[in-house]
Protein backbone atom coordinates (compact mmCIF):
# COMPACT_ATOMS: atom_id res chain seq x y z
CA UNK A 1 0.00 0.00 0.00
CA UNK A 2 1.06 3.70 -1.04
CA UNK A 3 -0.04 6.93 0.14
CA UNK A 4 0.90 8.29 -3.25
CA UNK A 5 1.02 7.10 -6.71
CA UNK A 6 4.64 8.78 -7.06
CA UNK A 7 5.65 6.57 -4.11
CA UNK A 8 3.99 3.77 -5.88
CA UNK A 9 5.77 4.30 -9.05
CA UNK A 10 9.18 4.62 -7.62
CA UNK A 11 8.54 0.94 -5.73
CA UNK A 12 7.33 -0.55 -9.19
CA UNK A 13 10.81 0.73 -10.83
CA UNK A 14 12.83 -2.21 -8.50
CA UNK A 15 9.98 -4.57 -7.43
CA UNK A 16 7.63 -5.68 -9.72
CA UNK A 17 3.36 -6.60 -9.15
CA UNK A 18 1.48 -8.57 -10.90
CA UNK A 19 -1.67 -6.82 -9.49
CA UNK A 20 -2.15 -3.50 -9.27
CA UNK A 21 -5.40 -1.36 -7.70
CA UNK A 22 -4.84 2.14 -8.35
CA UNK A 23 -7.90 4.66 -7.37
CA UNK A 24 -8.34 7.84 -9.81
CA UNK A 25 -8.20 10.22 -6.72
CA UNK A 26 -4.91 10.24 -4.94
CA UNK A 27 -2.50 13.17 -4.00
CA UNK A 28 0.16 14.45 -6.19
CA UNK A 29 -1.22 12.62 -9.24
CA UNK A 30 -4.12 10.84 -10.40
CA UNK A 31 -5.19 7.16 -10.86
CA UNK A 32 -5.59 7.85 -14.69
CA UNK A 33 -1.61 9.15 -15.29
CA UNK A 34 -0.81 6.73 -12.92
CA UNK A 35 -1.44 3.91 -15.05
CA UNK A 36 0.16 5.30 -18.01
CA UNK A 37 3.48 5.10 -16.50
CA UNK A 38 3.05 1.53 -15.02
CA UNK A 39 1.68 0.42 -18.25
CA UNK A 40 5.39 1.94 -19.37
CA UNK A 41 7.04 0.58 -16.75
CA UNK A 42 5.85 -3.02 -16.25
CA UNK A 43 3.44 -3.70 -19.50
CA UNK A 44 2.51 -6.91 -17.97
CA UNK A 45 0.85 -5.60 -15.01
CA UNK A 46 -2.57 -5.53 -14.45
CA UNK A 47 -4.06 -2.86 -13.07
CA UNK A 48 -7.51 -2.25 -11.99
CA UNK A 49 -8.61 0.97 -11.63
CA UNK A 50 -11.28 2.35 -8.53
CA UNK A 51 -13.35 5.17 -8.34
CA UNK A 52 -15.70 6.97 -6.56
CA UNK A 53 -16.00 9.39 -9.09
CA UNK A 54 -16.81 7.51 -12.07
CA UNK A 55 -17.73 8.36 -15.11
CA UNK A 56 -18.15 6.76 -18.61
CA UNK A 57 -15.50 9.07 -19.96
CA UNK A 58 -12.68 7.97 -17.56
CA UNK A 59 -14.12 4.19 -17.95
CA UNK A 60 -13.52 4.19 -21.58
CA UNK A 61 -9.92 6.14 -21.34
CA UNK A 62 -8.79 3.79 -18.46
CA UNK A 63 -9.56 0.63 -20.65
CA UNK A 64 -8.38 2.36 -23.75
CA UNK A 65 -4.85 2.60 -21.36
CA UNK A 66 -4.56 -0.68 -20.73
CA UNK A 67 -6.80 -1.10 -17.51
CA UNK A 68 -7.82 -4.47 -16.78
CA UNK A 69 -10.87 -3.27 -15.22
CA UNK A 70 -12.55 -0.29 -13.93
CA UNK A 71 -14.67 -0.82 -10.41
CA UNK A 72 -16.81 1.89 -8.65
CA UNK A 73 -16.73 2.59 -5.08
CA UNK A 74 -18.61 1.16 -2.85
CA UNK A 75 -17.93 -2.41 -4.57
CA UNK A 76 -18.50 -5.47 -2.71
CA UNK A 77 -15.45 -7.26 -1.69
CA UNK A 78 -16.62 -10.58 -3.19
CA UNK A 79 -16.57 -8.69 -6.28
CA UNK A 80 -13.29 -7.55 -6.08
CA UNK A 81 -11.40 -10.78 -4.89
CA UNK A 82 -13.66 -12.74 -8.13
CA UNK A 83 -11.92 -10.02 -10.24
CA UNK A 84 -8.64 -10.52 -9.00
CA UNK A 85 -8.55 -14.20 -8.89
CA UNK A 86 -9.58 -13.70 -13.15
CA UNK A 87 -6.34 -11.60 -12.86
CA UNK A 88 -4.38 -14.03 -11.55
CA UNK A 89 -5.50 -16.88 -13.70
CA UNK A 90 -4.90 -14.28 -16.84
CA UNK A 91 -1.03 -13.68 -15.69
CA UNK A 92 -1.04 -17.94 -15.01
CA UNK A 93 -2.19 -18.06 -18.70
CA UNK A 94 0.10 -15.57 -20.36
CA UNK A 95 2.99 -17.26 -18.51
CA UNK A 96 1.77 -20.58 -20.12
CA UNK A 97 1.33 -18.92 -23.79
CA UNK A 98 5.11 -17.80 -23.08
CA UNK A 99 6.76 -21.19 -21.99
CA UNK A 100 4.64 -22.78 -24.80
CA UNK A 101 5.75 -20.24 -27.47
CA UNK A 102 9.46 -20.57 -26.30
CA UNK A 103 8.90 -24.45 -26.29
CA UNK A 104 7.36 -24.26 -29.95
CA UNK A 105 10.38 -22.27 -30.89
CA UNK A 106 13.10 -24.53 -29.05
CA UNK A 107 11.30 -27.77 -31.58
CA UNK A 108 11.75 -25.49 -34.44
CA UNK A 109 15.10 -24.71 -33.55
CA UNK A 110 15.89 -28.59 -33.13
CA UNK A 111 14.26 -30.01 -36.54
CA UNK A 112 16.02 -27.33 -38.31
CA UNK A 113 19.76 -28.80 -36.89
CA UNK A 114 18.53 -32.38 -36.73
CA UNK A 115 17.69 -31.75 -40.21
CA UNK A 116 21.13 -29.71 -40.81
CA UNK A 117 23.45 -32.75 -39.16
CA UNK A 118 21.71 -35.21 -40.50
CA UNK A 119 22.50 -34.46 -44.76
Amino acid sequence: MCGDAKKALSILESDPFDIILADIKMPGMDGMEMLKRIKTLRKDSIVIIMTAFATVDTAVQALKDGAYDYVTKPFDPDDLSHLIRNASRQISLSEENEKLRKGSYLLRMWRILSATVNR
